[in-house]
């Protein structure tokens, strides 16, 4: 910020004080690292940075006007923000999660990834508990919804992270992929030690299947095969966020 020009004023606005590092998250999902240790402080980094910080939502922006308007979840008084130039970096949503019917009340997406992380480690947490209250093992079906580089992470920092707690014998885990292969743009050497290290996990991949619905405990594929799983992971890879929709309506 030494180099700023001493006319300009920067001004940062975030729903979360404390998002999630993106490049920490699956190492997070698979029990590596604390969330608290994901976790930016973006208070502190904006004062460092002599840039004003404002915990809110933005709802919309006046281009004509040049102003930026906000929710006032948190700050009353800024309800309208004046700018010259404008970034908007507000990231994607979960492709497909408020489409495909079932998804967003019975899956866990991993969008907005900070969400993703606490669910992760609520959902480990019951796991424990549950283990520690019952004589018989319970058995885990997990289902990732994504074949792409996110639902392959995912598919096995969870059961890296869960078998552990359930044991091997216990987990079971399917990556559902709607193309022929993963990581087809990758080397074929890349991709058989990628098949290797999913066949030692015992991680199953369907491929070229596509999700109907989403019931409580049961995908539903257009094939009309029924997946049960007792925790599913959406990782369908990235749509536009609610905010560009809604600017891209507004001209």
């Amino acid at each position: 910020y030494a180099s700023r020009p001493k006319n300009m004023h920067v001004t940062l606005i975030d729903l979360s004080i404390t998002p999630s590092y993106s490049g920490m998250v699956p190492g997070a999902v698979a029990g590596l690292y604390r969330p608290e240790e994901t976790l930016l402080e973006l208070k502190p980094l904006a004062k460092w940075g002599c840039i004003d910080f404002v915990h809110d939502r933005v709802v919309d922006i006046d281009v004509n006007e040049k102003r930026i308007k906000l929710a006032g979840e948190h700050q009353q008084d800024h309800q309208e923000i004046p700018f010259d130039a404008v970034s908007i970096d507000i990231g994607s949503a979960s492709r497909g999660l408020t489409e495909v019917p079932g998804a967003k009340e019975n899956t866990i997406p991993t969008r907005p990834i900070s969400d993703l992380v606490k669910r992760m480690e609520m959902e480990t947490k019951m796991l424990k508990e549950k283990q520690t209250r019952q004589d018989e093992p319970q058995n885990v079906r997990v289902v990732v919804v994504g074949g792409g580089a996110a639902g392959i992470e995912l598919s096995m920092g969870t059961w890296g992270r869960w078998t552990p707690i359930v044991g091997s014998d216990n987990i079971q885990v399917t990556l559902l992929d709607a193309g022929d292969e993963l990581v087809p743009n990758e080397s074929n050497a890349n991709r058989e030690a990628l098949k290797k290290c999913l066949q030692e996990r015992g991680i199953s991949v369907l491929h070229s299947v596509k999700v109907e619905r989403v019931e409580k405990d049961c995908l539903v594929l257009q094939s009309g095969e029924r997946i049960a799983f007792t925790h599913c992971l959406w990782a369908t890879g990235a749509a536009s966020h609610p905010l560009a929709t809604c600017l891209q309506q507004h001209g």
